[in-house]
């Protein structure tokens, strides 16, 4: 049984963050948040921190169990800040911002680095937890998600849909753990409320609401469509190529568009889910239902 009662979320201006915040609303999430709270969704309660202050922080995350971090790729030193925080305020489990791939298999897969920026950071803080005296001994949780099914016909370069083409990386038939932004807030919430904490400190879950391959999902779009997609296939070594030299700039999207299509194309998009661990019933029609709105 869980032993977590009070929550903190920090970052919740994007799509997962307003779904973190409606899953976690029936413990009154503590919101932080730089400027004017936003609109509430339930029984929520704001505190105004400056990530560059620790001690507000501090303040901020005094009597916090969990803190939820939902911070942007470029929030590195005020990720950081949070974990020094909440180190200090005595945070019994602390889940950094890292949802989607998996970044210890992708690091092993890259080489022993970080293949794109993108990542860089999300890897640096893990490292940064583990190892930095300020903060190790802050028990955390990485969240395994892969890739958001609404996204998936938005990608630059996998999806071109005006030019009517796609961009396999691989076979094509290796399979992709699909999501949605509330259903990963959800799991979080349930996992974190159900499950002793010797399943949750030091550990990664794994969410997933379905699986299908790259070619299941052009197919999809034909069959709803009526649109033939060409495909051009691309090795994985040629994509991984791509990611790691489009990185700044207005190219930082390309090559960590990139780096997703290297991902799925290794196989590092099939986990195993632990949908059954947590005792959750995830949205198996999600990609469906993007589909359907095309």
């Amino acid at each position: 049984m869980s032993v977590y009662k009070t929550f903190a979320i920090a970052g919740t201006g994007g799509v997962l963050g307003a779904a973190l915040r409606t899953a976690f609303s029936p413990s009154s999430p503590r919101i932080l948040t730089r400027g004017n709270p936003p609109p509430e969704v339930g029984n929520e309660t704001f505190h105004i921190v400056d990530y560059d202050q620790v001690p507000t922080l501090v303040e901020a995350l005094d009597g916090i169990d969990v803190l939820v971090s939902c911070l942007s790729a470029s929030a590195r030193e005020a990720e950081k800040n949070l974990a020094r925080a909440a180190r200090i305020a005595k945070v019994k489990l602390f889940v950094p911002s890292g949802f989607g791939a998996d970044l210890v298999e992708l690091q092993k897969r890259a080489g022993g680095d970080s293949p794109h920026p993108g990542w860089s950071g999300k890897i640096a803080l893990y490292d940064f937890i583990k190892n930095d005296a300020e903060v190790k001994g802050l028990p955390y949780l990485q969240i395994v998600s892969v890739l958001f099914a609404s996204l998936v016909f938005k990608f630059p370069v996998g999806f071109n849909l005006e030019d009517k083409m796609t961009t396999i990386v691989g076979t094509g038939d290796e399979k992709i753990a699909l999501t949605t932004q509330a259903d990963t807030a959800a799991f979080l919430y349930k996992a974190l409320t159900t499950l002793p904490p010797s399943e949750l400190e030091y550990k990664t879950l794994r969410l997933s609401c379905s699986r299908r391959s790259w070619n299941e999902l052009v197919s999809l779009y034909e069959a709803k469509t009526g649109n033939k997609l060409e495909k051009k296939f691309v090795s994985v070594e040629d994509a991984l190529q791509r990611c790691r030299e489009n990185t700044s700039g207005d190219k930082f999207v390309l090559g960590l568009v990139w780096g997703l299509l290297w991902i799925f194309g290794t196989g590092q998009g099939d986990v195993v889910d632990d949908n059954a661990k947590v005792g959750f019933e995830a949205d198996e029609h999600a990609i469906d239902k993007v589909v359907d709105a095309l």
